[in-house]
């Protein structure tokens, strides 16, 4: 019985120390993007000059922390991050001490959408999965726009810092004509994959903006269409009740004596005059739209939000009455 009541005790005890650490971190999915994108991630403290960093241990040894130090973030909460020291000891560091790499969370977003649309390639008719990949990137907020073209403008800059593609063509790393030092050195091959890294992280934001055009692309295309059949439609009822109305008119005056001569104030004079009106009624018309939409102007490509301008009213999607 007393075994019993220490196993007991023991279980209790573990549940409320776990408790207790579930509470010291916030949820991952309830954190801003930008913090969501570090978790895992070791950086280094970033801060200018020698200034006090704000940063609160609850374990291990390390009391405070200094610029340059690497950090592995293992959690947030509010404006800070849960972080591990390099000699295993946790404390929480302010988040501006953090800043997110623009090219961590495009390419942490764009892994998010990934995972949600790759398993659906073979699993759906090639209609559906188009329309669930482009509802999906609806998702992509004016922040995530911004955020990639930070990271886009980055990688650019370092392609060109790296000295771009020629630069990459006559790098150490493929010099062909025996310059003497080793295509395997390290200052070489670390340059060789900065350059790597900078195509590929163009290459990532370049993907979530071509996704996230597409979809709003599509959302316009559908809006279009449905305000398209509702006019239609109603074009539809509209003549349907002119002919109900023009119908029974016409039912009436073979009915009813004709006017009498002059006489322009009986109700066989009104009747005359609204058939009279009718014939020379131009009703409205259906509209026939093209069926494709220009794709190729969002408005200023520099601009972040340039892609959530869908319309172009000198395309081929134009509507005429007919």
């Amino acid at each position: 019985m007393k075994a019993i009541y220490i196993a007991a005790l023991g279980s209790l005890l573990a549940l409320a120390a776990g408790a207790a650490r579930a509470q010291g971190v916030d949820r991952v999915d309830t954190l801003p993007t930008a913090m969501q994108a570090q978790i895992g991630n070791t950086v280094e403290v970033h801060c200018d000059g020698p200034i006090a960093l704000s940063y609160s241990p609850v374990s291990g040894s390390t009391k405070t922390l200094k610029c340059g130090d690497s950090v592995t973030i293992a959690g947030g909460r509010g404006d800070s991050y849960l972080v591990r020291t390099e000699n295993g000891s946790s404390g929480y560091v302010e988040v501006k001490l953090l800043p997110t790499d623009p090219c961590a969370q495009t390419r942490y977003r764009s892994t998010q959408f990934r995972k949600q649309w790759v398993p659906k390639v073979g699993a759906m008719s090639k209609d559906q999965f188009w329309k669930f990949k482009n509802e999906l990137y609806l998702q992509v907020t004016p922040d995530d726009v911004a955020v990639a073209y930070r990271c886009l403008n980055q990688a650019m800059d370092d392609e060109q810092t790296l000295g771009g593609m020629a630069g990459y063509a006559n790098t150490v790393a493929f010099d062909l004509g025996g310059s003497g030092r080793s295509p395997d050195s390290p200052d070489a091959s670390k340059r060789v994959m900065k350059f790597a890294d900078s195509l590929d992280s163009q290459v990532v934001a370049l993907a979530l903006l071509d996704n996230a055009s597409t979809a709003q692309t599509f959302a316009y295309a559908e809006r279009h269409d449905g305000l398209l059949a509702r006019y239609n439609a109603l074009v539809d009822k509209h003549d349907n009740f002119i002919d109900f109305v023009n119908q029974r008119l016409q039912q009436l005056s073979s009915a009813a004596p004709p006017a009498t001569p002059g006489d322009t104030s009986g109700w066989r004079a009104i009747l005359d005059s609204t058939l009279q009106g009718l014939a020379a009624f131009t009703p409205p018309k259906h509209l026939v739209c093209g069926k494709s939409v220009e794709e190729s102007q969002y408005g200023d490509p520099v601009q972040p939000g340039f892609i959530y301008l869908n319309a172009n009213p000198g395309s081929s999607a134009d509507c005429q009455e007919k």
